[in-house]
């Protein structure tokens, strides 16, 4: 017996099904709401220093993880790889039915909370986190400390040139008072100025760029010689946090 592989449903039961979709849909949004606390709350209550590290997130947070719980993609294929027939070649029972069921807890675990997203953050008044950038600024203000210590360090040897010495010293002192988390630092440490610093090399490596492309272009220079700038001009990039323009 040929069984089609996608399954159709009595108009007749299509009303129970979708009520058994729903009731369905409801249970795994509920099921999550309620294990979401709970998975954050046991693992805190085990480990006292889990707790330090990472204190209980407020329960708005843990709301609106447990809210993002849907459904997609995986569930419709579960459903999907389920066979045609069983061992002794009978339709398999309930296949239709699941599909249909699946397709509604889709429907409104997607479709439904996901539209209700944007509104249910902005009620619960939630946040960006700006932990990770205070972590970093953290770690380079500890970095630019330590290139200061090492400068003085070497400051008494008699390889570094002294002219170098200041200029690194200039360097890494900006940097740490741009880090710094207090303390009024000068007009070219701000996030503007370092902004505008480097849009300027942008345009610069660009023009010093296309002018050697252009020498290539003309015959005056190699495509060796090229490649060797070209190098150059990506590490100089590099240094300056630049994704450069490459042209060809």
């Amino acid at each position: 017996m040929r069984v089609s592989r996608w399954p159709t449903v009595p108009s007749g039961e299509l009303g129970p099904l979708v009520l058994i979709g729903a009731l369905v849909s409801v249970t795994a949004i509920v099921v999550r709401m309620l294990w979401v606390p709970v998975a954050a709350w046991v693992p805190r209550l085990l480990s006292p220093s889990l707790q330090r590290r990472d204190p209980m997130p407020p329960w708005s947070h843990l709301f609106l993880i447990g809210w993002t719980g849907m459904r997609g993609i995986v569930s419709l294929a579960a459903a999907l790889a389920l066979p045609l027939t069983t061992a002794a070649g009978t339709p398999f029972p309930f296949r239709a039915e699941i599909i249909l069921i699946t397709f509604m807890v889709i429907l409104v675990t997607l479709v439904l909370q996901g539209l209700s997203l944007p509104p249910l953050i902005r009620a619960l008044n939630i946040r960006e986190d700006r932990g990770f950038e205070h972590e970093e600024r953290q770690a380079r203000e500890h970095a630019a400390s330590a290139a200061l210590a090492r400068l003085d360090e070497v400051g008494s040897e008699d390889w570094p040139v002294p002219e170098h010495i200041e200029r690194t010293r200039v360097h890494c002192g900006r940097r740490l008072q741009r880090y710094a988390q207090a303390g009024a630092s000068d007009a070219e440490c701000t996030p503007e100025a370092a902004e505008a610093f480097r849009r300027l090399r942008h345009e610069t490596l660009t023009a010093e760029r296309l002018a050697v492309i252009g020498l290539r272009n003309d015959g005056a220079i190699s495509d060796e010689v090229l490649h060797r700038l070209e190098h150059e001009l990506d590490v100089e990039a590099l240094r300056a946090g630049l994704g450069e323009l490459r042209v060809a």
